[in-house]
């Protein structure tokens, strides 16, 4: 695992670890929109999350407006997942590399002592 330091004031730790994405707005009535991806990189305050390429309008419905996000994984040999709720803070979109892909910082603004051994958890299973 490798660590990466920058303008954040947490340390984001690289993990590789499939997970369900599923992000909503407020103007859809909190639909979610479900995804399968990675989380490439976690800290006590937010997950870092790649995504496959998604269509354009998909990416325009992301950039418009506050953004909620519910991330679900399912660890090997563990019957109960890990629930982490946010807020997308960024957006990167890589539309035009092969493979394509779009990178989200979900903030986990109201972190609870729960997130915190949630996160421990993902940390735990990827050093295995």
């Amino acid at each position: 695992m490798q660590e990466r330091s920058d303008s954040r004031s947490a340390v984001r730790l690289k993990i590789n670890i499939d997970a369900r994405i599923f992000l909503c707005a407020p103007e859809e009535t909190f639909t979610a929109k479900p995804f399968a991806g990675q989380i490439s990189d976690v800290s006590p305050t937010g997950i870092g999350v790649i995504l496959p390429k998604i269509e354009r309008s998909l990416f325009q419905f992301l950039i418009h407006g506050k953004r909620l996000a519910l991330v679900v994984v399912r660890l090997p040999d563990d019957d109960v997942d890990i629930r982490l709720f946010g807020q997308v803070a960024w957006i990167d979109y890589h539309g035009t590399e092969e493979p394509a892909f779009v990178r989200l910082g979900i903030s986990l603004e109201n972190a609870t002592e729960k997130t915190s051994e949630d996160i421990q958890r993902l940390l735990n299973s990827s050093m295995v």
